[in-house]
């Protein structure tokens, strides 16, 4: 079932009901019920969906769809970052780029000694932010600790961005540390790539995997629905 494969793999995929016509939204009931309290976002419509499309981009980094939307976590900019993630596919590139790619927080871990992880653990070590396509401006900024322990679960948890014009700044005393985690993030070997279909979500745990986009044609129509979640629905009683 759905909880079990978020427990198990932390990424899942929902396939629509191909009777269902109801252009997307009724996958939202569900997920409004498991996944709990919608992240709130300055581009949300009335339902609470972001549009991550090119011809109308929300950040520096959706807007050119010729370079690659490197491996990040949502929300890294904020105080509280969203527990879950979900995107909608509603157009998929016909080139079939764009292609959506997933990194293991663990594959991050992994490059990093006891006294690295330690010190990425304490805040004001690495300042990222948001940067809205309209002029670059650092229009939100956050240094909380890029790793953290869950209270209630014991799990290490994750915020992530690759250094791809959101990290304002990078302490020194973590700057190598940082810089190897960059370099698996960016590398393909350790890349989940995976084709939506229009109408499929892919729901992430966003504490536990960094997402981004590979590339695709300019003028390439690719359309992608994001709603986000802070988990307090049933899946965290699961």
């Amino acid at each position: 079932c759905f909880a079990q494969k978020m427990n198990r793999y932390g990424a899942a995929v929902l396939v629509p009901d191909p009777s269902d016509m109801d252009e997307g939204a009724s996958a939202y009931k569900t997920l409004d019920r498991l996944l709990g309290t919608c992240v709130s976002h300055d581009a949300m419509d009335e339902h609470g969906i972001v549009e991550i499309n090119p011809a109308k981009p929300t950040s520096i980094n959706t807007a050119d769809p010729e370079k690659e939307h490197l491996p990040h976590t949502d929300d890294a900019y904020t105080e509280h970052p969203a527990r879950f993630i979900t995107l909608q596919c509603r157009q998929a590139a016909p080139s079939g780029g764009g292609q959506t790619v997933l990194v293991s927080g663990i594959e991050l871990l992994a490059t990093l000694s006891s006294e690295e992880l330690r010190a990425l653990m304490q805040p004001g070590k690495v300042t990222m932010g948001r940067r809205p396509a309209s002029d670059g401006s650092w229009m939100k900024c956050s240094a909380i600790p890029m790793f953290w322990v869950n209270r209630d679960s014991g799990w290490l948890q994750l915020r992530w961005r690759c250094n791809d014009g959101c990290v304002q700044g990078i302490d020194r005393e973590v700057k190598l540390a940082y810089e190897r985690m960059d370099a698996v993030a960016r590398n393909g070997v350790h890349h989940l790539v995976l084709n939506l279909a229009p109408r499929e979500v892919l729901v992430v745990d966003n504490r536990a995997h960094a997402h981004g986009r590979r590339t695709y044609e300019l003028n390439e129509p690719r359309i992608m629905w994001r709603r986000n979640y802070f988990g307090d629905g049933e899946l965290a009683t699961t």
